[in-house]
């Protein structure tokens, strides 16, 4: 059971207390019902992840973007994409790792988490992704 907010910071709680477990899942990534059994989903500070391998059939790509140009600008590594930092986009966060093929993965530069929705630079990448390599080569 969650700890009830103290009376000055309840304005401030309730928004977070009524996030999906789904959000609550994009936290520490928890991609497994395991993580939450006999545990508080609301507690924030806690990372229980467990490590899911990777296929080896499957080729994995990820888009990252950055608040500023550069994702090595001290406000781009601090803010990210206003949403997810790029360390943590990119699979090279503080607590995990997630082993991308070098080149699989593109940064745009001056975007939001969300501007990342409709961008055309994504859905072009994501063209280039999906094409089949004989068909590129053409």
């Amino acid at each position: 059971m969650a700890a009830l907010p103290r009376p000055e910071t309840a304005p401030l709680a309730r928004p977070l207390q009524a996030r999906s477990a789904g959000v609550r899942d994009l936290r520490f990534g928890n991609v497994v019902e395991e993580d939450w059994f006999g545990h508080d989903p609301d507690e924030l500070l806690r990372d229980r992840c467990s490590d899911v391998p990777l296929l080896d059939h499957v080729t994995y790509y990820f888009v990252a973007a950055c608040l500023t140009k550069d994702p090595n600008h001290p406000a781009g590594r601090l803010l990210g994409d206003g949403l997810v930092r790029y360390p943590s986009a990119s699979g090279q966060g503080r607590t995990r790792h997630v082993p991308f093929e070098i080149g699989n993965g593109v940064h745009l530069g001056g975007l939001t988490h969300l501007s990342l929705l409709n961008h055309p630079d994504v859905y072009r990448q994501l063209r280039i992704w999906l094409t089949p390599a004989a068909r590129r080569r053409r």
